[in-house]
């Protein structure tokens, strides 16, 4: 018998080089100005982030990379979550993908956690599946460690969390969200 796991979740990931004064930026904007209250459970998360020649940066060395289909920026914002900090479970409504680049990521500094989107409704069937060793990443939960320079895009709809830090050192990205521009294109 043949496991053909369908219905995949895309997740793209790469890097982008952080720019020599980055951190120092961002904690001096961190130090400026007030915490906007999202998902972060401690931390701080700055305003929208749009017309940052940082967000620019990053989003032009994404288009230059020619991995994703054309989109638009909807949102962007910076976090930086100190030790003890971490984001609780969110989605990003309204948007098609939403992204993270991490800029400081030490070790210990917490993982960015995805739910699976199936998890409740074959939550029996993928613990038993995944006893057995199909490898399809059929866990309840998928992690990544944060890495200086790595970026993920992942579709808005996946709940997701970020551990909490338990490093010296804060833990900084930029996320944002996005939508992918319709080409007209019918579909085949």
């Amino acid at each position: 018998m043949n496991i053909i796991p369908i219905f995949p979740t895309l997740i793209y990931s790469g890097t982008v080089p952080v720019q020599d004064g980055t951190v120092e930026r961002i904690m001096e904007l961190k130090s400026n100005n007030e915490s906007v209250k999202r998902s972060n459970i401690g931390g701080w998360q700055s305003k929208r982030f749009d017309d940052d020649p940082l967000i620019d940066y990053f989003l032009n060395n994404i288009h230059q990379q020619k991995a994703l289909p054309d989109f638009e920026l909807l949102s962007s914002w910076v976090n930086v979550n100190d030790k003890g900090d971490y984001n609780m479970p969110h989605l990003h409504p309204e948007s098609d993908y939403s992204f993270i680049w991490y800029i400081n990521a030490p070790k210990d500094s917490g993982c960015v956690v995805f739910e699976n989107p199936h998890v409740f409704v074959d939550a029996k069937f993928l613990r038993i599946n995944y006893n057995v060793g199909v490898k399809c990443n059929s866990t309840h939960t998928y992690q990544f460690a944060p890495v200086e320079s790595a970026f993920y895009f992942f579709p808005a709809k996946l709940t997701h969390w970020v551990e909490e830090n338990k490093s010296d050192e804060p833990r900084i990205s930029i996320a944002g969200n996005i939508n992918f521009k319709d080409d007209g294109a019918p579909w085949d």
